[in-house]
């Protein structure tokens, strides 16, 4: 605009649009934190010793979380194999935190967020999987 005077009036920032943009990006982040922490598990194990390299080597995703966040460490033992199990439970308990933060952030939300399968609402643009629905009654 040439006369330097503005008539937008700008966007509010708050309502329905706004508290799903900022679930969705509690979900962002908790995928990328997961991930990271997968991706620094994986690259863990490459360097661990043999013993626990060999008995993790075969597993499938989740049952390395599942064994690896179960490791216990003896506080006396600084072993390297101890240290190693030590960062390999507390990388993947952070990957299962990452995952529960996003589910969470996908499940029900304050005051009236509801999850809804994306069969209910068919709109292009709603989402691969699901789609977040808006109630307008109080609960």
């Amino acid at each position: 605009m040439l006369s330097g005077e503005a008539n937008a009036i700008p966007k509010t920032h708050d309502g329905p649009v706004e508290a799903l943009r900022t679930l969705k990006m509690l979900q962002r982040s908790a995928t990328k934190a997961r991930t990271q922490a997968l991706n620094q598990l994986r690259a863990l194990l490459v360097t661990a010793p043999d013993e626990l390299r060999a008995r993790l080597r075969e597993l499938t995703q989740r049952e390395l979380l599942q064994t690896c966040a179960g490791f216990r460490v003896a506080a006396d033992d600084d072993s390297l194999a101890a240290v190693t199990r030590f960062a390999l439970r507390e990388l993947a308990q952070r990957a299962r935190r990452g995952c529960s933060t996003s589910s969470n952030a996908a499940g029900s939300g304050p005051d009236g967020l509801d999850r809804r399968p994306k069969r209910a609402v068919h709109r292009r643009g709603a989402g691969r999987r699901w789609t977040l629905s808006v109630s307008t009654t109080p609960r």
